[in-house]
């Protein structure tokens, strides 16, 4: 048991997080890990996890990254935990916390840095599952020049700007697509906010 403690250990230090290389990395769950690096850390949580328990306005307020949504040390760590308080006592008895806030003082937090996670249900994008030929695609700036999706197979696309191809990956339209427009309309995931 000791070996395949350490042998875990091993295999997620060094880990790129939004922050920097990690130091120490533990696992709280399938999906859920807390990343320490030289200047910050927080929470990562995989993307299959992050759409099956957070809402629509905690995906919003995470930070998009290697294919996962990530959560800052300071507060932003808050808004998951707010949602998913069970995931706060599995970090406090793994001794990520040393102390349980209570859920009041969460969401005080919460709308002292992020007010607009309370608002109401905000828009995300469509799955790249969902992407279409001709369908327009801003990367990174909203205020971007768009692509055209020219083909769609898999995992990959092709997308084309004046005149030039370029190969997007899943993985890079998660952590980049701003907007996507279809016929002139901003098209968006069908969603439902679970805030309670």
């Amino acid at each position: 048991m000791f070996t395949n403690t350490v042998k875990q250990r091993y295999e997620i230090v060094g880990t790129a997080t939004p922050w920097g290389a990690s130091q120490t990395a533990r696992k709280v769950m399938v999906g859920l890990t807390w990343y320490d690096t030289a200047g910050h850390g927080g929470l990562c949580i995989s993307h299959g996890l992050a759409n099956k328990k957070l809402s629509p306005n905690a995906r919003a307020e995470g930070i998009k990254y290697a294919g996962s949504y990530w959560y800052e040390e300071d507060v932003q760590w808050c808004i998951p935990m707010y949602e998913n308080p069970e995931w706060l006592e599995l970090m406090h008895k793994q001794g990520i916390f040393s102390s349980l806030p209570t859920k009041d003082e969460i969401k005080k937090r919460i709308e002292t840095y992020f007010p607009d996670y309370f608002k109401a249900s905000k828009n995300e994008i469509i799955d790249f599952k969902s992407l279409k030929e001709g369908d327009l695609i801003i990367l990174d700036k909203e205020d971007s020049e768009p692509f055209s999706i020219l083909t769609v197979s898999g995992d990959k696309a092709v997308i084309v700007r004046h005149g030039s191809k370029y190969s997007l990956s899943k993985q890079m339209y998660f952590n980049r697509a701003k907007k996507v427009t279809r016929d002139g309309k901003i098209i968006h995931k069908e969603i439902s906010n679970h805030l309670t």
